[in-house]
C-alpha cells in the first residue's frame, strides 16, 4: 500500500511542477530545445523528491516556519515570473512586431523547481511524524514527477504552436494563477 500512496503523494505534488512546465514551454518553446526542455522534468523530479527526505531529516524543527512561510515563498515567485512573462506577451519589443527576447535560463528553471517543492518538505514531515520510510518515497516521488513533467514538455510544445504568440500571455497567467492558489490552498 506504501507504494501506491507514494505514487499518489508524487501525483499531487508534480501537479504545479506540471503546469509550469506547460508555461515554460509555451512562454520559451523557441529556446527550449533538444536537452535544454527536459531539464525542467529533471530539476522538478530532483528538488520534488530530495524535499520530503529533508523534510523527514529536519522534522519539526523546521515545519512551523515552512508551513507559515511556504505559500507565500511560492506566491511571490510564480507571480512574479508570470507577471515578467505577461507584460513580455502584451509588449512588442521592436519596431518589426517581434516580441522581446526572453530567457529560461537553468537557473530560473531550478528557482521554479524549488519554488514548487516546498510543500513536499511538509510532505516529508508527515513521513517523520507517521513513522514511513521518506528514503523509499524519494525515487518514486522523483520518478513520478519526472514523467509528470515530461508529458508537460510534449503538451507544452504543442500548445505553444497553437496559441503562437498569445502563449506567452497564457503562460504568465497560469503561473499568477498557481502563484494565487498557493495562498489560498
Amino acid at each position: 500500500m506504501f507504494f501506491l500512496e507514494t505514487i499518489g503523494i508524487g501525483v499531487g505534488l508534480s501537479m504545479d511542477a506540471f503546469a509550469i512546465t506547460l508555461a515554460n514551454m509555451m512562454a520559451y518553446a523557441g529556446q527550449l530545445r533538444g536537452g535544454k526542455k527536459w531539464l525542467m522534468p529533471l530539476f522538478f523530479a530532483v528538488f520534488q523528491g530530495l524535499m520530503p527526505l529533508l523534510g523527514a531529516l529536519l522534522g519539526t524543527v523546521l515545519e512551523r516556519f515552512i508551513t507559515r512561510f511556504a505559500p507565500w515563498v511560492m506566491f511571490a515567485v510564480l507571480c512574479a515570473i508570470g507577471g515578467k512573462m505577461l507584460w513580455d506577451g502584451l509588449h512588442d519589443g521592436g519596431q518589426d512586431g517581434q516580441t522581446q527576447t526572453r530567457c529560461c535560463s537553468v537557473g530560473l528553471i531550478a528557482l521554479q523547481a524549488v519554488a514548487t517543492s516546498i510543500d513536499a518538505f511538509a510532505v516529508g514531515v508527515g513521513f517523520a511524524v507517521s513513522g514511513q520510510n521518506a528514503f523509499a518515497a524519494v525515487p518514486v516521488i522523483a520518478l513520478t514527477t519526472f514523467v509528470i513533467c515530461g508529458a508537460g514538455v510534449l503538451l507544452g510544445g504543442k500548445f505553444a504552436a497553437l496559441l503562437e504568440n498569445k502563449a506567452t500571455i497564457f503562460g504568465g497567467l497560469i503561473l499568477i494563477a498557481i502563484g494565487i492558489l498557493s495562498l489560498v490552498g
